[in-house]
């Protein structure tokens, strides 16, 4: 499991440093990192891995800071995206049984089935008003005939 990081106790932390561009001082008696105050390091790589690392901190924490907004709003259209499916497969399947909930799996195939019966229905009720346009008129003759007679 990895530690949380508080990105607020670390921005803290950076404006509380001395500001500006540090630099690893390899030259004098003293040995360690310069930017007004002098803060000393044991090793020169930890020397300049702290230099790297307070050099780099504005750009990591701004992308750290955006991709925080991003995961929010990541997380906002996953949210309605599920629940967008859970409608539709209660749209497809009926109401849900007390558990557990309908999944997705099949949503897909059942959603081809139900656009071709509505395709298949539509040709009928085509073929209907066709049928329609043709003996609607026999029809009106018919009953106009037996109007007449009457």
């Amino acid at each position: 499991m990895t530690k949380q990081i508080d990105l607020d106790e670390l921005e803290r932390l950076y404006a509380a440093a001395t500001p500006g561009e540090w630099a690893a001082d390899e030259t004098g008696p003293i040995r360690g990192i310069i930017s007004g105050p002098l803060v000393v390091a044991n090793r020169r790589q930890d020397r300049a891995a702290i230099v790297a690392l307070h050099n780099a901190f504005p750009a990591m924490f701004a992308r750290l800071r955006a991709l925080e907004n991003e995961e929010a709003i990541s997380y906002e259209l996953i949210t309605k995206q599920g629940d967008l499916l859970h409608r539709i497969a209660v749209a497809l399947r009926g109401p849900e049984p007390p558990l557990p909930s309908w999944g997705h799996h099949d949503l897909p195939e059942r959603t081809e089935a139900l656009v071709s019966r509505l395709r298949a229905l539509e040709a009928v009720a085509e073929a209907a008003r066709e049928v329609w346009e043709v003996l609607g008129p026999v029809i009106d003759s018919a009953d106009a005939l037996r109007e007449g007679l009457a």
